[in-house]
């Protein structure tokens, strides 16, 4: 019985080396699941840096009301209040805006973490089969 022979021709000179040996953990499959889900999960903490900017932000607000409806006249430390208010009000803007960009951002981090170690994970499920 003779077939078809596969000829193979390699042009480099190629060590071809085998993986090290490593200790190894069964682990049953409805671990592995229970696992994934709890990665998937993982609360974030970007709540702290969304309730900040929340909180300085209904500062902006009062100060934005206080700078209009002060009287013109009134002074504290020798300065108009109705310019303290409208000081307030464009610097708790600004750290309100930040804080809420900031936690944005770290949202994101935390979400692409997570899904970095399901991938992870569910690569290596594909490397054994379907369990």
């Amino acid at each position: 019985m003779s077939g078809p022979k596969l000829i193979l021709n390699i042009a480099q000179k190629l060590d071809i080396t085998e993986p090290a040996r490593e200790s190894a953990y069964p682990i049953p499959v409805s671990d592995w699941e229970y696992l994934r889900m709890r990665v998937t999960q993982i609360p974030g903490t970007e709540s702290l840096f969304h309730t900040i900017g929340s909180a300085v932000l209904g500062v902006t607000a009062s100060a934005l009301v206080a700078a209009k409806t002060l009287p013109t006249d009134q002074m504290i430390c020798n300065t108009s209040a109705v310019t303290l208010a409208w000081i307030i009000m464009w610097a708790s803007l600004a750290i309100g805006i930040l804080s809420l960009i900031f936690s944005h951002r770290q949202r994101k981090v935390q979400v692409v973490s997570a899904k970095l170690v399901t991938d992870e994970m569910d690569r290596l499920k594909r490397k054994y089969g379907n369990c």
